[in-house]
């Protein structure tokens, strides 16, 4: 049986996300703009989703904006709340060198239409960074590659202490699900959470915009959802988006303990061989471990692990193709190591049996890889 360790690129969908997915799908089809009986029936499900993913996060139903996903969530938050400002190129933005490709891209963009965008290694101290002409800091609360964890409550509270107009947005596409976020306690203006993370369906995903939030839409169209995300909803996908949410949650506990005692068992990995280092430290998020192993290239150690029915990731899904190793080199990780690690990312699907499983794979095959010379190409 396989052994799936990539969680944090996507997860299995859940049971009861794919039924209400199947029954939303057959019985409520409609366009939910349409004014006929058919459409309503669809608005309404959007409606009730809505209810059931703000009420997780401390929301109104009517600061949920539903996008594709995660990537267009960060990018609808991180261009559409400085786009007010294009004509004023004094208006700065803040963020950190560990976000993920979807929030340091939209930066980029920023900075090659010369706003002036700051970045900083540590996240608790973006408020220093932050004055009179600050709009936007974004952070991401826990790192796709690392598991690092953000003190959100801290620092949003930090933000808008040292500058109450500057809006606040985090990327929560690893979070929700898994920690309890409450958007008031935390001063979150903007927030970006992913359906297919937490074993809801690909293609759906929601942008938190507090109410009185000016924000430019990315999409134009028909103007749906306020206007500010066009397009015809995808009702069958928020269904289940709202079905696993509610899942999550209710289990996060459980789900939480899981992850803390199959992390804590491939950490074993670290004493039973040499060379091995844990990237960001041990003790981030439980659903996320990155452990480098010096020597071996990670593309090699992934296939060598695949072709023993395990399944991991050689980094974010979204950069690994890629291979710039960005986030691990922006930590500090020398390239040797960035270039040999290798991400376990975990769910309540996965047991303690399939990390001892994993243990003893990797104890077998690092070494082995090592004498053959499987190492670097």
């Amino acid at each position: 049986m396989a052994i799936y360790f990539d969680n944090a690129a996507t997860t299995k969908p859940s049971p009861s996300a794919i039924a209400e997915f199947s029954r939303v799908s057959e019985e409520m089809w409609g366009n939910p703009s349409s004014m006929h009986g058919i459409g309503l029936a669809a608005e309404n499900i959007i409606k009730a989703a809505s209810k059931t993913v703000s009420g997780l996060i401390g929301a109104e139903p009517e600061e949920i904006i539903y996008t594709s996903g995660g990537t267009e969530a960060n990018n609808t938050a991180v261009l559409g709340a400085m786009k007010p400002f294009y004509n004023n190129r004094r208006a700065k933005a803040v963020t950190t060198v560990f976000e993920h490709p979807s929030v340091s891209e939209c930066f980029k963009k920023l900075s090659d239409m010369g706003y002036e965008v700051i970045y900083t290694k540590d996240p608790a101290r973006i408020a220093e960074n932050i004055d009179g002409g600050t709009k936007l800091a974004s952070v991401v609360f826990v790192n796709s590659e690392t598991g690092n964890v953000s003190e959100i409550e801290h620092i949003g509270n930090a933000v808008k202490e040292k500058n109450p107009g500057v809006l606040f947005h985090v990327d929560a596409v690893q979070a929700f699900g898994k920690y309890r976020i409450d958007v008031k306690k935390a001063k979150i203006d903007l927030m970006s959470i992913s359906s297919h993370k937490i074993r809801g369906l690909k293609g759906t995903g929601a942008l938190y915009v507090r109410n009185g939030v000016s924000l430019d839409p990315v999409i134009h169209g028909g103007g749906q959802q306020k206007g500010l995300r066009s397009g015809t909803e995808n009702t069958a996908g928020t269904a289940a988006f709202a079905a696993a949410a509610k899942e999550s949650c209710e289990n996060l506990d459980g789900n939480f303990e899981n992850a803390v005692k199959i992390k804590k068992i491939l950490l074993k990995t670290a004493d039973l061989l040499d060379g091995v280092s844990i990237n960001g430290g041990a003790e981030n998020s439980p659903y996320i471990l990155s452990m480098s192993f010096s020597g071996v290239r990670s593309e090699v150690l992934l296939h060598a692990l695949e072709e023993k029915g395990i399944f991991v990731s050689a980094g974010s899904a979204c950069s690994s193709k890629q291979r710039k190793h960005n986030s691990l080199v922006n930590m500090g990780i020398e390239k040797e190591y960035a270039e040999s690690a290798v991400r376990f990312s975990f769910s309540g699907e996965n047991t303690v049996s399939e990390a001892e499983e994993a243990v003893k794979a990797l104890a077998e095959t690092v070494p082995m890889l090592k004498r053959y010379g499987g190492i670097k190409t």
